[in-house]
C-alpha cells in the first residue's frame, strides 16, 4: 500500500503545484528521503502521513481512502 500512498500523495502535490524540495522542507526531511515516499520505497508513519496532509491541504483519511480506491481500481 505504501506504493499506493506514495502515487496519492505525489499527484496530491503535483496538483498544488509544489516542488519536493519545498515540501521535504516542510517536513525537516531530504528531498531524497521525500522522494522515496512518493515513489513507494520508504514506509510512511501516521505522524508523517498527517504532516504532509497538512502541507497539502487535506486530510490523511484523503490520502488513504484515494490510495485505497487506486487499488481497487487496477
Amino acid at each position: 500500500m505504501k506504493k499506493e500512498v506514495g502515487y496519492v500523495i505525489k499527484k496530491l502535490r503535483k496538483e498544488q503545484q509544489l516542488k519536493q524540495q519545498y515540501v521535504a522542507f516542510k517536513l525537516g526531511i531530504t528531498t531524497e528521503a521525500y522522494a522515496n515516499i512518493e515513489n513507494g520505497r520508504t514506509d510512511i508513519n501516521t505522524n508523517k502521513l498527517s504532516m504532509i496532509s497538512l502541507i497539502l491541504g487535506t486530510k490523511a483519511s484523503v490520502i488513504l481512502f484515494l490510495a485505497e480506491t487506486y487499488i481497487t481500481n487496477i
